[in-house]
């Protein structure tokens, strides 16, 4: 199954590699991955995920940044309280 096999109303599980690749300089897998989160942002398919907080990680670990060509922004998150 690729991404242009899912049709409107579908429902998916989204693992972190999809947001590790839209943000990493990898023009052969950035398109499809972006074009594939608009379409969960737009409400034409659905999107779950359990493990977005790995994505920050792995882009470091792919050498994703601004000065390669990445539009991933690296930022601190606040802590969370109890």
């Amino acid at each position: 199954m690729t991404f242009a096999d899912l049709v409107p109303r579908d429902a998916v599980f989204v693992d972190a590699n999809i947001f590790v690749y839209h943000f990493a300089p990898d023009p052969a897998l950035q398109g499809p991955c972006g074009q594939f989160l608009q379409r969960i942002e737009n409400q034409e398919i659905q999107g779950f995920t359990s493990q977005v907080a790995q994505a920050p990680g792995r882009l470091r670990s792919v050498g994703a940044s601004p000065a390669n060509g990445s539009r991933w922004r690296s930022r601190k998150c606040p802590k969370i309280r109890k």
